[in-house]
């Protein structure tokens, strides 16, 4: 994510880690300690309701997470997973918010950066709420297509993960890509989903409708 770049040089001292399972990076029950800048692969950001783990969000190559927790003195009550293959740099916090206190530059440049990322997350509820499920459902598998990886369902997300992700029910899911398949978009066979047609399937992500 370009955004990302005014403040990947945070990241210059800290070894890229190389993940080939799927990772809890950290625990909701304790303040986080760490923030994590995605080289490769994803990282996918969960809370607990009702005891269950609801997906929010997931991060991609160049995208930082855990940013929040720099400003915020609650428990953290979210888990980030790396699925595999993913790459990371990570870095303290405490000693980060010490920087932050004394370098103004550095200060400004994170606080920019979590402000233009909740501009974007407000735009993408919106778009959300305005597009088709089709519409959503294309352009996050765009997105997920960019992770090189033998099939987005299961090696990346879950139907009930896509469910979540757009707003809409695990049937309608499996509707959709019923539907996406018809039209020789993916493939989703033995539970296992491809983009087969990535030019249709931007196409469809630009149009907005069923």
């Amino acid at each position: 994510m370009e955004n990302s770049q005014r403040i990947a040089h945070l990241f210059d001292q800290s070894e890229t880690i190389k993940l080939s399972e799927h990772t809890l990076l950290n625990s909701s029950h304790g303040k986080a300690e760490n923030i994590y800048l995605i080289k490769k692969g994803a990282i996918k950001v969960f809370k607990k309701k009702q005891g269950e783990l609801f997906i929010l969000s997931i991060g991609f190559e160049g995208d930082v997470i855990g940013l929040e927790q720099l400003f915020n003195d609650s428990v953290n009550d979210k888990y980030y997973y790396a699925i595999p293959g993913t790459e990371i740099k990570q870095l303290s916090i405490a000693p980060l918010q010490n920087t932050l206190k004394t370098n103004s530059q550095i200060n400004m440049e994170v606080l920019q950066y979590i402000s233009e990322m909740t501009d974007q997350v407000e735009v993408n509820l919106m778009n959300v709420t305005q597009r088709s499920v089709t519409c959503n459902m294309a352009n996050l598998l765009l997105k997920l297509n960019s992770i090189k990886c033998n099939g987005i369902i299961p090696c990346v997300v879950t139907t009930k993960d896509l469910a979540n992700l757009i707003g809409t029910t695990i049937n309608y899911v499996y509707k959709t890509l019923q539907n996406l398949e018809s039209k020789k978009i993916v493939s989703f066979k033995d539970r296992r989903l491809r983009i087969v047609n990535n030019e249709l399937l931007k196409q469809l992500a630009a149009n907005g409708k069923n």
